[in-house]
């Protein structure tokens, strides 16, 4: 507090309040931050000014992606490299420091990369600044601390039927498929595919899709999120010798996330028909 107004937040530990925050800055500059190794860097100030869900970088946060918001959405463009300045004391004495995210931090001494430095009071307030490497500086690090992560997708399949064993009655009165499949995380997949493999007494008359594509044997879908669903209706007509048994099977054939729970990933759908029947209309 200063002069009885709120002038920034504290930071404390991570343990006392776990949250996975996002936040919104306006670019204000560019700057050569402390080492010419660094290069030119992207500035972003924390000040009371800004929009209500401005944010700022915290300790520990060094390394996160920052985004660049442009007429066709959000892309990658930047690395979190540092917050200037951070660490603050109302006197020389390091010992009564504190880290903090200020709107203005002026009348207080702050740590200079280990020289405590004075910032006198202005007209303008002197807010804390963000500080972002450009993507392209910091590619290699990213490629080193990435590679050999996994991003999984616990991809699921199921059918559901109108009855597994229908009478020659309830077939009359129309027999449908649905393939279920599900993503319960933690990732998006992408890229998706399943097969079908369809008993011989089956025919495809149509198919509906809620997401993505379908042929008589693949049913491909761009994206599913995690926690999503798509569901796939098939109508068909079945011809089969009466009193015979015929099984439909899909499995999860692609996707571009690995799948660590695989006894989900296939599944199968018995249709029975009855002895009095011959063939069987399904819509």
């Amino acid at each position: 507090m200063t002069g009885g107004h709120t002038n920034g937040w504290k930071w404390g530990t991570w343990s006392s309040n776990p949250t996975r925050r996002w936040g919104v800055n306006r670019y204000i500059g560019e700057a050569d931050y402390r080492s010419v190794s660094d290069g030119v860097l992207a500035l972003a100030a924390f000040d009371n000014n800004g929009d209500p869900d401005e944010c700022m970088l915290s300790v520990g946060d060094s390394g996160g992606p920052g985004f660049i918001r442009t007429g066709s959405g959000w892309k990658l463009a930047t690395v979190n490299f540092s917050v200037d300045p951070a660490l603050f004391t109302s006197s020389t004495n390091p010992v009564s420091s504190y880290y903090a995210a200020l709107f203005d931090y002026a009348g207080l001494y702050y740590d200079d990369n280990g020289t405590w430095r004075y910032k006198p009071p202005e007209a303008s307030p002197a807010p804390c600044v963000m500080v972002n490497t450009r993507t392209a500086k910091r590619i290699g690090w990213i490629t080193n601390t990435v590679a050999g992560l996994t991003f999984p997708a616990d991809l699921g399949v199921a059918w559901r039927c109108e009855t597994n064993r229908p009478s020659a009655q309830q077939a009359v009165s129309g027999l449908w498929f649905e393939v279920v499949v599900t993503n319960a995380g933690p990732y998006t997949a992408r890229d998706l595919a399943l097969d079908l493999t369809w008993n011989s007494g089956v025919r495809l008359l149509d198919s509906s899709a809620s997401l993505g594509t379908f042929t008589t044997n693949r049913w491909s879908l761009p994206a599913l999120e995690d926690g999503g669903a798509a569901t796939l209706r098939v109508d068909t007509v079945v011809w089969r010798a009466a009193g015979m048994w015929g099984t439909n099977r899909v499995s999860v054939a692609r996707s571009d996330k690995p799948d660590g729970v695989t006894s989900n990933n296939v599944a199968t759908c018995t249709l029975f028909l009855p002895a009095t029947a011959t063939c069987l209309r399904v819509e």
